[in-house]
This record gives C-alpha cells, structure tokens and sequence, in this order.
C-alpha cells in the first residue's frame, strides 16, 4: 500500500481539483410554480463556486497544493517531507468542503420553509421540496480529499526506500 500512496494523493487532488466545477446543485424550474412566465432553461446546474465561492476557491487551491507537493517531493525523491504539507492542505480543503455543503443545505432548507408557507397563503399547489437538489460535485470533492487522505497517511515517515515498503 505504501508505493501506491503517491497515486492515491495524485487521483485525489486530481478528483477534488475537478469536482470544482462539476455541478454541486441543481435547480429544475419545472417544479416550481411560476408566478411570472420566465425565458430561461427549465434545468439549472450549478458550480461550486457559485455556491461556495471563496470556500470552494480554497478547495481549489488546496487541492492543487496536494497535487503540486506530490509531483515535486517524487520528482525530488523526498516524499516522505510532503506528509505534513499534504495533510494539512487535506485538512484545510474536507473542512471548507463540509462547510459549504453544510451552510448550502442550512440556506436551502430554510428557503424551502418561507417558500413553502408563501405559496400556502396564495394557495398554489407545487411545493419546493424537491425543486433544488445536491448534485455530485460537492460529494466528489469530499471523497478525492478521503482518497488524498488515505493515500498521505501510508506515507513512510522517514527517509526508507518506497520499494522496501511495498
């Protein structure tokens, strides 16, 4: 397991890296009741930056350091120094992941419950529960942090050749 640590950092910053802009909710208009008749698309995606924004932009940013520190401790044949960087990064980036998932599904469901109680008043019938929906971007970037993780802590924590470990 611990030759493979470097491709499972590298196939985690990578996964994470391209989870960013991947769709992380999905807004389909279709089931919601239109009050004002609105050109547009029926089905909206939408990227984790425009849900998270600097949270996701730290992602990013920790999800290539993972990357970066990778390539250049094998490059340098010094691995075993990038375990601190990389955890830390790993650390940084899953924390702002949870939290902007976390924040996104607070605000949604609190929407949700004015959006609810609005259209009972008025007395339409369509209901928003199911209209905003998570989409996979967000879960892919919590699992190529997971796999970075993995693949950070069977790291050698000293300088040992990688092929004695194997």
């Amino acid at each position: 397991m611990k030759r493979y640590s470097t491709i499972l950092m590298m196939v985690g910053g990578s996964l994470t890296s391209i989870s960013c802009f991947l769709p992380w909710a999905k807004y389909d208009r279709t089931l919601t009741p239109r009050l004002v008749e609105n050109p547009g698309p029926d089905v909206i995606f939408v990227s984790g930056f425009n849900i998270g924004g600097l949270f996701v932009l730290i992602v990013l940013l920790s999800a290539l350091v993972i990357l970066g520190v990778s390539i250049f401790m094998l490059h340098k044949n010094t691995l075993w120094k990038s375990r601190t960087p990389i955890l830390i990064s790993i650390g940084i980036g899953l924390f702002c992941v949870m939290l902007t998932l976390f924040l996104f599904t607070q605000a949604l469901n609190s929407s949700k419950q004015k959006m609810s109680s609005t259209l009972e008043s008025t007395g339409l019938e369509k209901s928003f529960e199911n209209a905003i929906r998570l989409q996979f971007g967000g879960f892919s970037a919590a699992i190529g942090f997971i796999v970075a993780l993995f693949g950070a802590w069977k790291i050698p924590k000293s300088d040992v050749s990688m092929d004695n470990n194997g």
